[in-house]
Formats: C-alpha cells, sequence, structure tokens
C-alpha cells in the first residue's frame, strides 16, 4: 500500500517526503495521513489543526480507482 500511494504521489508530481514527525512540528503541517492495507489512505487531525485535505483526497481517489479495477 506505501508503495503504491508513494507512486501515484510521484505520478501526480506531488513532492513525496518521508520523515519522523516532531509533536513540534504538526502545526506547521498543512496535511497528514496514514496508511496500510486495512485501511487504505486515512487523514490524522489533531485538535485546534485545520487542513481542506486537497492532496489525501486527490490521492485516496486515485488509489480508490485502482483498487476498483484490480
Amino acid at each position: 500500500m506505501r508503495d503504491t500511494i508513494i507512486e501515484i504521489a510521484q505520478n501526480m508530481h506531488i513532492n513525496v517526503l518521508e520523515q519522523h514527525i516532531n509533536y513540534n512540528d504538526v502545526d506547521s503541517m498543512e496535511e497528514a495521513f496514514i496508511s496500510s492495507t486495512g485501511i487504505g489512505l486515512l487523514p490524522c487531525y489533531w485538535n485546534q489543526w485545520e487542513s481542506d485535505y486537497k492532496i489525501t483526497k486527490l490521492i485516496k481517489k486515485e488509489l480508490f480507482k485502482r483498487i476498483e479495477n484490480h
């Protein structure tokens, strides 16, 4: 699942950055998500933090297209 999501993002010309997230950096993030085979792609939420999840939604839409075609 992880590799598929990275591939989708790269095909969409979305910069992929994998790194450990420090708690102090959460407020400066625009989006975050987690992924696994069991859940697919799940946006992350924090108290007092807002996002439109534009990139997450684009990737998730393409991921579902791929899953439906298999």
